[in-house]
């Protein structure tokens, strides 16, 4: 039987372990571990997200332990127990003496800050444990809400999944994969696969050292052969240029130019898709973590040489899951990071694990929304001004969606014209589309207020002779009375299967087809 154990939350991190140590069958030690680092950022998390009481579950068989303890802690002379502790944090009091029934049944969801599940290893006791984002310090796009059903009451927490590595059934390549598995895991619908699993896969076909204890960690060819295992199909980007192709190479180290890093991984984080960042530094071993959200700072000015910029060159930091630092930590360029610690200029090449059917990369999308800017976007780049609005420059963004997720974008979208909603909720789509949007600099913002023009893109197909599926200026950019209504392009099939444009006025709820494109074009 579980038995549940309620506490008020512990003022200090040895409080917090000793109230798992004597709430729980967990061993003592975890306050003096070397390794306590990673369990007492989750305390401190918790702790900044306002949690005030504490509920524990011992006893328990989670899943992912259970699998790397048959894997290879059964296998050990030395007893290791295969029961778990998992300790819930909510924003409620606790009343001394309550049942713990009682304070489940009493807190509503809202008040619900997550959970960490405690390995019975004092060397490594993070084991699966998902606690919400902080919004008010930077975007965590890669996240998911998460249902934790407690004692026949459900909560909600959205969150990111985080989990420790244990350097036997795996190393931080296995957490990380798993960390970017796991985030996907309700969106592609794959099953959820444990560590022991993903090292099986890694080393089906290639050891470069022994399975288990796997302290040695894996190979990016490893991690990719993984990856498609599970069910997704992973991409390499390089970002450093280096003789040694694969990670690690410490010999041949060059600081990663930042620009290419931000340009490389920004698209994926808007579109939800965790990124594994592959790092190297001369002075330590290669390292792996995943990046799940980005905080923007100020973006350069545009120029007449460069009118259109993109969003990602106002990344200041990414948020990563750093299985050996914990959970929603902010990775910096050298000069403000921590001493000692790893940086973005520390990133070798990344893997992004794509959803199966996706052909086209965030790279290849940018340079084919890039070709049409010049006509589309024309009157722009001459500097035309906006009624209210000063001369300003333009920033353009991308990200993946699912067909489904832009058609009701569209829907809910509340400044689109009339024409775009509609062709965006009815033309014929791929199951995945690159959307690329340009809007005005100033007004930048997480929603479609500031846009001024908009490419949707077949992220299902070979990129190079094709033409966005929709492209959209917005009548309000393009002349300063208004007078203009915008225009929306749409290349639609026609009866000779040949694809071929259709040009609309943007507020015409009739779909009016225009014999000529506008003079724009």
């Amino acid at each position: 039987m579980t038995r549940h154990t309620c506490a008020s939350f512990p003022g200090t991190f040895p409080d917090f372990c000793s109230f798992i140590e004597q709430s729980s069958c967990l061993p003592v030690g975890y306050a003096s571990s070397p390794f306590a680092g990673v369990l007492q950022r989750v305390w401190e998390w918790m702790h900044a997200r306002g949690a005030r009481s504490l509920l524990l579950q011992d006893r328990v068989r989670d899943p992912d332990f259970y699998a790397e303890y048959h894997a290879y802690y059964l296998q050990q002379h030395r007893y290791v127990s295969p029961l778990c502790a998992r300790i819930h944090a909510f924003r409620v009091d606790y009343v001394e003496g309550e049942d713990p029934l009682q304070l489940i049944d009493r807190a509503e969801s809202t008040s619900y800050v997550g959970f960490t599940t405690v390995r019975p290893l004092v060397s490594a006791p993070v084991a699966a444990t998902i606690l919400e984002t902080d919004g008010s310090r930077y975007s965590v796009p890669c996240s998911d809400r998460f249902p934790v059903h407690i004692a026949g009451q459900t909560f909600h927490v959205v969150g990111t999944p985080f989990l420790q590595q244990d350097n036997s059934v795996g190393a931080c390549a296995q957490a990380s994969m798993w960390m970017a598995l796991r985030t996907q895991r309700r969106r592609t619908g794959n099953s959820a696969f444990n560590t022991a699993e993903l090292t099986l896969a890694a080393t089906r076909y290639l050891m470069e050292d022994r399975v288990f204890p796997g302290r040695s960690g894996l190979t990016v060819g490893q991690m990719l052969q993984a990856i498609q295992f599970a069910g997704h199909d992973p991409c390499v980007v390089p970002i450093q240029r280096r003789k040694n192709t694969d990670w690690p190479a410490f010999s041949d180290y060059t600081p990663a130019d930042l620009n290419h890093v931000r340009s490389a991984i920004e698209p994926y984080i808007l579109s939800g898709l965790p990124v594994i960042l592959c790092m190297i530094r001369p002075d330590d071993e290669g390292h792996a973590v995943t990046a799940i959200g980005r905080r923007l700072e100020g973006l350069p000015p545009a120029t007449a040489a460069n009118v259109v910029v993109s969003s990602a060159l106002g990344m200041e930091t990414l948020v990563v899951h750093n299985d050996g630092q914990g959970p929603y930590v902010e990775l910096a360029r050298r000069e403000i990071a921590s001493t000692g610690g790893w940086a973005l200029d520390d990133i070798n090449s990344i893997i992004v694990p794509f959803p199966n059917g996706v052909i086209a990369t965030a790279a290849e999308a940018n340079a084919l929304a890039i070709r049409c800017l010049p006509g589309m976007l024309e009157p722009l780049a001459a500097g035309m001004r906006v009624p209210g609005r000063t001369r300003d420059g333009l920033v353009m963004r991308q990200f993946l969606m699912e067909r489904h997720a832009f058609r009701k974008h569209m829907h809910q979208d509340e400044v689109g014209a009339s024409v775009l909603k509609r062709l965006g909720r009815t033309i014929d789509l791929p199951t995945w589309v690159w959307i690329a949007e340009v809007h005005l600099q100033q007004e930048l913002a997480d929603s479609s207020a500031s846009r001024v023009a908009l490419f949707v893109i077949d992220a299902t197909s070979d990129i190079e002779a094709s033409q966005p599926l929709l492209s959209h200026v917005n009548g309000s950019a393009l002349d300063e009375t208004q007078s203009h209504r915008g225009f929306t392009m749409a290349a639609q099939a026609v009866e000779t299967r040949r694809v071929e444009p259709r040009f609309y006025i943007s507020d015409d709820d009739n779909l009016g087809v225009l014999i000529s494109p506008p003079a724009h074009v």
